[in-house]
């Protein structure tokens, strides 16, 4: 076989299921792995018939494809993405598209975009998420870049794509430079949030309601039937269900309980706080994982530390059906700060990112899909919707609903010393955002008395500085 459709390049895990579905779904594929070589192979030997050709090199392989020739990168995020690039430069002609597939930091994305247009050759870096199995079967891709190479890679990367709720393909072109890497990181910030609060409801079930696993487990198996329906409600359901092997005893309670992370989650965090964004859910769920890291430390100050809980008498009542609401009401928020972020960014960066077309190519294929990703849907699709969303009549229905159990939940790990820091976190990012006058107010006189930086009043306009050392001037540079 000749004139093959496009490469893979990376037969790793990712990659060798992706370079499967593509062949499936009509594309002819060569498959290239310099560093494991014999992956590209074995690939070929165990799917004999498929239409898969392999070479020794890169310029063999490169000899393989159908101009303009395009070459899907899944291999590892940073400086072998870049190392890749430099090879294939010389050995591509203009119009060419490399796709980089994998967790770039979009900055990144955004100069090799620069760097690539530079020889003529168009750069994708495209979102995919779902895992080995979304590779398999159908993902969510969320690609940007050169939007001259969209044309060109549509067919390709939309085959790959898993359907949406309304059966629309889950691949949508984001826009220019590192804007499909950006999306991407946001949909991995907003799964830290969502799997956090999903292990912190398991807590409050566990540790507050005093309830046995099988209870819990029948209950989050009833839930990913309700309006929490998704992705990571159905995982976290199977996973209670499992049993160990070795004990017989559920699963998840012989795990240590430190969880690892690979950085998209705290990219997303520090993304949001320079562009001006709160995402304290997300940030909960960072730094939660960091002080996982540390399980000695923690049984340590277990020991060291008494709980000093208070008396939960007189406290509302709580129960698995308000558990359940308020989770819904803090999971909703984690979509909210996720797609205030995409907000900004398309808006600094000029990126005009289609938010409604996000969340719908996240309503299948991907981590984070959700029944709730159609009610965001809905709301970009209407144009009187706030930049807020928590301005929007929807939230508004869905405050209403869940706030009281939300508080409930929050009043006993609080009485009870369980730590609920995703559940706490968004409740106060909506009780701050609609709090007609916060704590700032003292902040931004503290502020002004040692600093000199003004303030304004509430009374008239403009700026103004006070010298509050009675008789002195401060010693401060003014602003």
């Amino acid at each position: 076989m000749s004139n093959a459709d496009i490469a893979v390049i990376g037969i790793g895990v990712m990659g060798s299921q992706l370079a499967l579905q593509l062949e499936e779904r009509g594309s002819s594929v060569a498959l290239f792995d310099e560093f494991s070589p014999q992956a590209a192979q074995q690939l070929i030997d165990k799917e004999e018939g498929k239409r898969f050709v392999t070479a020794q090199g890169l310029e063999d392989m490169l000899a393989l494809l159908a101009k303009p020739r395009k070459i899907l990168l899944m291999i590892k995020a940073g400086s072998p993405v870049d190392d890749y690039i430099e090879k294939l430069l010389p050995l591509l002609d203009p119009g060419d598209v490399i796709i980089d597939g994998g967790n770039s930091h979009y900055e990144d994305t955004e100069r090799r975009c620069k760097r690539t247009q530079e020889a003529g050759v168009h750069f994708v870096g495209t979102g995919i998420s779902g895992g080995e199995e979304g590779a398999r079967y159908g993902a969510s891709l969320m690609p940007g870049g050169a939007e001259e190479a969209w044309p060109i890679v549509k067919k390709e990367l939309t085959s790959l794509s898993a359907f949406a709720y309304d059966e629309t393909a889950c691949c949508h072109w984001m826009g220019a430079g590192g804007a499909g890497h950006f999306v991407k990181m946001v949909h991995n910030g907003i799964e830290y949030g969502c799997m956090q609060l999903l292990g912190e409801a398991f807590h409050v079930a566990k540790h507050i309601l005093q309830k046995d696993h099988e209870t819990i487990y029948r209950a989050f198996t009833s839930w990913k039937d309700g309006p929490m329906a998704g992705f990571l409600m159905e995982i976290t359901a199977d996973i209670l269900g499992k049993k160990d092997a070795e004990t017989g005893e559920p699963l998840v309670e012989v795990i240590l309980d430190r969880a690892g992370q690979k950085g998209t989650g705290r990219w997303t965090c520090q993304l949001a706080l320079e562009h001006g964004i709160s995402v304290p859910t997300i940030e909960a769920a960072v730094t939660t994982r960091i002080i996982s890291s540390a399980p000695q430390q923690r049984r340590t100050l277990h020991a060291h530390l008494p709980t000093l809980s208070l008396p939960t008498e007189g406290l509302p009542s709580l129960d698995m059906d308000a558990l359940q609401n308020a989770l819904y009401g803090a999971t909703f928020c984690t979509y909210i700060q996720g797609f205030h972020i995409l907000q900004r960014a398309s808006e600094e960066h000029h990126w005009q990112l289609p938010f409604a077309d996000i969340a719908r190519i996240w309503t299948g294929g991907c981590i984070i899909r959700a029944r709730m990703l159609e009610d965001f849907r809905a709301l970009y699709e209407d144009t009187q919707t706030p930049d807020n969303l928590l301005g929007s009549a929807l939230f508004r229905d869905i405050w209403q609903q869940t706030a009281a159990s939300w508080r409930q939940v929050l009043l006993h790990t609080t009485a009870q010393g369980v730590p609920t820091p995703a559940f706490s976190s968004a409740l106060a990012f909506v009780d701050a955002f609609r709090q007609p006058v916060l704590p700032t107010q003292l902040i931004q006189a503290q502020r002004d008395y040692f600093g000199a930086h003004q303030y304004e009043r509430t009374d008239k306009e403009g700026r103004f500085h006070t010298h509050w050392l009675a008789g002195n001037t401060l010693t401060s540079d003014p602003v």
